[in-house]
């Protein structure tokens, strides 16, 4: 377990993805400690009657399903190669990809939410304003939250006639350039000067 996890982590795999196989893999361990079958983990039967009872214990959404199955069936099988093992995963079919159909939010339900991020119930000074541009940003940009978080100044152009920002490590641990819309951009312009921002700061 400490192992593999060590081996995403240098391999610079997401925050959110060590997690997931972290939770997936200490439930199977636990699971197989309850039912005293740790020795039995190899074996094609055990593996299938931990996903049953985390079916029935957990009541996953189809994709949560999908997803525990594919961490947990590319963990034995690194697992068994690395050990000459039998891989338990070997003869099982996935379960098939859930079709996620996707749920846009209207224009006025993004307005609203802009208006309930100006009258926020803790009033703190800056903290509407910050509020804004995050949904703004992730609205124009598309960026996921790690790489919203991890932006500092520097990172961002704003002058010339095509804005944009870095994502230092984007998805499979990747640079890219994003284009910034003009209404972005003046708006991060104005955040910049009233903040009085060097590179090195964080932008949000």
């Amino acid at each position: 377990r400490d192992a593999w996890l060590m081996r995403l982590r240098s391999a610079e795999r997401s925050a959110s993805s060590i997690s997931a196989y972290r939770h997936a893999i200490d439930d199977l361990l636990s699971w197989a400690q309850q039912h005293d079958c740790t020795g039995e983990l190899f074996e094609e039967r055990t593996i299938v009657g931990y996903l049953e009872d985390y079916r029935q214990r957990c009541d996953p959404a189809p994709a949560t399903y999908h997803r525990r199955f594919l961490l947990l069936r590319r963990f034995m099988s690194w697992v068994s190669h690395r050990n000459g093992l039998p891989d338990p995963f070997l003869e099982l079919q996935a379960p098939p990809k859930p079709r996620q159909e996707s749920d846009w939010l209207t224009r006025e339900e993004f307005v609203k939410m802009l208006d309930a991020a100006e009258h926020p119930i803790r009033r703190r000074p800056g903290l509407a304003e910050r509020d804004r541009l995050v949904l703004l940003t992730l609205a124009m940009t598309g960026l996921r939250r790690s790489e919203l978080i991890a932006l500092n100044w520097g990172d961002v152009t704003l002058d010339g006639q095509r804005p944009s920002l870095l994502v230092r490590r984007g998805k499979g641990g990747k640079p890219r350039r994003q284009p910034l819309p003009s209404q972005l951009a003046a708006a991060l312009a104005r955040s910049r000067s009233q903040l009085a921002a060097s590179v090195s700061d964080p932008v949000f």
